[in-house]
């Protein structure tokens, strides 16, 4: 197995390659019918180069090379006729020198690879040549710290020359070459720069100055001994811890100051055990999470931040928890923590030696524990230890010789302790403890006086609102007031030992500020004085001014709404048990941080009664898979900031796919992606590659170009798109850990999305180029409209001139025939008086007449005269005007007719004249 650069984890089985997110597998297998699929399902060796590429060793494929981009493989392989081939297509180990150079292991001998030339160099062995390899089977190769090649091998570890490429051989069991001792399935490098040697005969410890080996092995007498002799797997962790991985043994880890180790092996009680004991390999993440392989699948253990030791029975432990659901839990002033179990009797948890006795009832022994199942344990002044039974009464234990002595139920006797089921056990602060509250279900309350052996019981008087409001108690809690506070199955009870009266607090309907359930599993008291507590619907805090509660559930931030222990920690914070989870309560900030199985808890599920914090500020919790023991202080958050990749792409609706979904392969790499406008729906999945918890990772994403706001997913972790316009676009997402680290940076992706041909560049040219030639036409008609209308316009204004000229040409005829009517007239008048004048000639040859007549006479000839001058001016003005307009308004027959009448009109002036 192995962590690529990316982030993500890949696991190689004999069912193909796996890649994995922190939430599904992406497996990749042979198809014979699929160009660069995988050449084999049975993969040996995974390993990351400096570049970031991955080989795969196969057991019959060869050797691989994975290409990310198109999830394609690309195939070394053995060809016999080609000596600068692989050896043998079993590849067993892959490993890169500091140099750079790729070295294959094989069942037929080393590879070394060649990457100008693609070709392989072979180390074979040769047994003429004691400088060569011992063994064709190569298992393991590791480059130390010194720059020392190291190869092991069926016959042993061998240290190569790379120059020489001379071999020198080492037996860890020199005295029996056969042995399988001597059969190196694993090497891994001490801080110190010495080897650790995984072999068929157990572990062995090389030092190389030296040359010595140490060997390890299992003794089955020995616990603390190797727990299997055929060691897979060796890996040394950041912290210079050993893991040992076994077949038949399970998982080890290497305590150097005692040299033993501890185990870890299969437990078909603890579903967080290992799932099974054979151990293959073993790797560590960059967040400190440990990967186990074994032969039912990867197991994985977070033990970089998990401070939450598991403590629980185990079958093949005599010394471990006696029964796995642990109901009460008590820390004595000598320090021995005491564990009440559900049919397993009394633990007493030795811390140091992490070592369990037990004391059980035994029904031949009266002086033996009464029930095997205890709800209460609490020590008191004098250092007795009592403890409540479920149908035993009370316990005095006698730690001299381990009895008991039993205090129960005797019916005759009415100071006895009334009732054999005994919840929770209290002093009674009044006189300094010397006396106890015992709390019952269904026996009421009792006070307990040990001098006399006595009871007092105070119990439920349904007559009696002053009473006990039930008779079934399950916890008590003196507060610093000295006020003793009782609760119950139906309700919370303050009580008045001086008068025996109770004071009732119960949920009132329609009151948001009553209590929020009747049933109290737990009162606690924190350093400020304020009382919490703990019901089966929610945490409740009472405020002492006003007489009301203050409610905490689920909505607010709490994992579960029941509630069954309350812890106070040196910072203030409350440590809540749930039936899902542990919650840490910041009472200031009214902030819940949750914890569950995931985190190392021994399961969801607590149990009532079942926490206690001890001298030393660690706290105990238990439930029905044991219990967990932590330091407040040492919960810390996880700071690992994760990668965050997209893992997968679907599109739908294209032309391809007939409406069905289509996965688009090396999304993880990709940095753009190109679709078609008809990919209406696409979808893209994506996780942070941190490994704790991942359910609790976080996510965000934007697509810029559509929203350039972020979208909060919470713990999804995909995102869909429909009906994108074509274009471009960029998608980001961001993504936090199980505690919220979040990677701002986060991943992007370039998405472009390509236009219908009739809405692309070309095509928009083209429409450019037709609307182009669209408005020249359009322009060309429009001049020739506008030519025309122009020539109309013109025609018309022709016409309009041609008519003004022709009513011009009318009325100048009509002034010419006026004239020449008025000349006719004129002349017609000068022939009349001309006549006249004839005959006054004629007349004047009769004599001279009068001087009167011959004046009178004299006049009209004078004024026929100044007429005739007047005509000739009025007739040359006429005849200039029409020269001047000729070309106007006169045609050239019309001005001839007109000039003969000038000419007519001038001929007789003269006459006249």
């Amino acid at each position: 197995m192995v962590q690529d650069r990316r982030g993500f984890m890949w696991f190689g089985t004999k069912d193909g390659l796996n890649r994995f997110d922190g939430y599904q597998f992406k497996v990749f297998k042979h198809d014979p019918d699929e160009v660069g699929s995988i050449s084999d399902n049975w993969v040996e060796a995974i390993f990351e180069d400096r570049r970031g590429r991955l080989w795969i060793g196969t057991w019959e494929g060869g050797l691989d090379l994975y290409d990310p981009l198109t999830e394609r493989f690309r195939h070394f392989t053995h060809d016999p006729a080609n000596p600068g081939s692989l050896s043998k297509n079993n590849v067993l180990a892959i490993y890169e020198d500091r140099r750079g150079i790729l070295w294959v292991g094989t069942s037929n001998g080393l590879n070394r690879f060649d990457s100008t030339r693609g070709e392989f160099e072979r180390y074979l062995p040769d047994p003429q040549d004691g400088a060569a390899l011992s063994s064709e089977w190569v298992g393991s190769i590791h480059e130390d710290h010194r720059g020392n090649f190291w190869v092991g091998t069926r016959e042993g570890l061998h240290l190569l020359d790379r120059e020489t490429g001379r071999f020198r051989c080492y037996l860890p069991d020199g005295e029996n070459p056969q042995s399988g001792g001597n059969h190196i399935q694993t090497i891994g490098e001490d801080p110190d720069g010495s080897l650790w040697l995984g072999t068929n005969q157990g572990l062995y410890h090389f030092n190389i100055d030296s040359e010595t080996f140490t060997h390890y092995q299992l003794n089955p007498a020995d616990p603390h001994s190797l727990s299997g002799n055929q060691v897979r797997s060796v890996f040394l962790d950041r912290t210079g811890t050993l893991w040992v991985g076994t077949l038949n043994g399970g998982l080890n880890r290497y305590n150097r100051e005692s040299g033993g180790f501890r185990q870890y092996r299969h437990n078909a009680e603890d579903p967080a055990s290992l799932s099974v004991d054979d151990v293959f390999s073993i790797r560590e993440d960059r967040a400190g999470g440990l990967w186990i392989g074994t032969g039912k699948g990867v197991n994985y253990a977070d033990r970089a931040v998990s401070p939450f030791r598991h403590y629980q029975h185990d079958p093949q432990d005599s010394q471990s928890l006696s029964h796995n659901s642990v109901w009460s839990i008590y820390e004595d002033r000598a320090g021995t923590v005491w564990i009440g179990t559900l049919s397993g009797g009394l633990n007493a948890f030795d811390v140091t030696r992490e070592t369990f006795t037990h004391y059980q009832h035994d029904p031949a022994n009266p002086r033996s524990l009464s029930s095997n199942t205890v709800w209460a344990i609490y020590e008191d002044e004098r250092g007795n230890l009592w403890v409540g039974t479920r149908g035993g009464g009370l316990n005095l234990m006698n730690r001299s010789n381990r009895t008991f002595r039993r205090f129960v139920n005797n019916p005759n006797d009415p100071q006895s302790i009334g009732h054999d089921w005994v919840t929770t056990i209290y002093p009674d602060r009044r006189n300094d403890g010397n006396t106890l509250w015992i709390g019952t279900w269904g026996g009421g309350l009792k006070h307990f006086d040990p001098a006399s052996r006595t009871f007092r019981h105070y119990l439920h008087d349904p007559e009696d609102p002053h009473s006990l409001s039930i008779n079934g108690v399950w916890t008590i809690r003196q507060d610093h007031r000295g006020e003793l506070w009782i609760g119950t199955e139906d309700g919370l009870n303050r009580f008045d030992p001086e008068s025996g009266s109770f004071q009732r607090f119960q949920p009132e309907p329609g009151n948001p500020l009553s209590l929020s359930h009747n049933w109290i599993t737990v009162i606690h008291e924190d350093h400020a004085g304020e009382l919490w507590i703990g019901t089966d619907w929610g945490l409740n805090k009472y405020v002492r001014e006003q007489g009301h509660f203050l409610h905490f559930l689920e909505k607010n931030g709490l994992p579960n709404d029941v509630i069954y222990g309350i812890l106070e920690d040196d910072a203030g914070n409350l440590w809540i048990s749930t039936n899902k989870g542990l919650s840490r309560f910041n009472p200031t900030a009214q902030t819940f941080k949750n914890y569950d199985i995931r985190d190392g808890l021994q399961s969801n599920e607590f149990n009532g009664g079942a926490y206690c914090r001890t001298r030393s500020g660690e706290m105990y919790f238990g439930g029905i898979n044991g219990f967990n023991v932590f330091d407040p202080s040492e919960v810390k958050d996880n700071d690992y900031l994760p990668p965050v990749v997209i893992t997968a792409f679907r599109r739908y609706n294209s032309d391809d796919s007939e409406g069905m979904a289509v996965s688009e392969k090396g999304i993880s790499a990709r940095e753009e992606v190109v679709l078609s406008y008809n990919d209406n729906i696409i979808t893209f999945e994506f996780a942070a590659l941190s490994y704790r918890n991942p359910v609790k990772n976080q996510y965000a994403y934007k697509l810029e170009g559509f929203n350039e706001h972020w979208i909060q997913l919470g713990n999804r972790r995909e995102a869909t798109f429909t009906d994108l316009d074509p274009g471009e676009y960029v998608l980001r997402v961001k993504g936090s850990n199980n505690d919220g680290v979040w990677n701002e940076a986060g991943t992007q992706l370039r998405i472009r999305i390509t236009p219908p041909i009739w809405r692309t560049t070309w095509a928009y040219l083209t429409y450019g180029l037709m609307l182009l030639g669209l408005l020249f036409l359009v322009r060309r008609v429009e001049l020739n409209r506008q030519r025309k209308k122009i020539q109309l316009q013109e025609s018309e204004k022709r016409a309009a001139m041609a008519e003004a000229q022709a009513r011009e040409k009318t009325e100048m005829l009509q002034i010419v025939e006026e004239k020449n009517k008025l000349l006719d007239e004129k002349n017609k008048e000068l022939v009349r008086t001309q006549e006249k004048l004839v005959v006054q000639e004629k007349l004047a040859s009769l004599g001279q007449l009068t001087a009167g007549i011959a004046h009178e006479i004299k006049n009209p000839l004078n004024f026929v005269t100044n007429f005739a001058e007047l005509s000739t001016g009025l007739l040359e003005e006429l005849l200039e005007e029409l020269q001047q307009r000729k070309e106007q308004v006169l045609d050239a027959k019309t001005f001839g007719y007109i000039e003969e009448i000038m000419d007519d009109l001038t001929s007789n002036n003269r006459k006249i004249n």
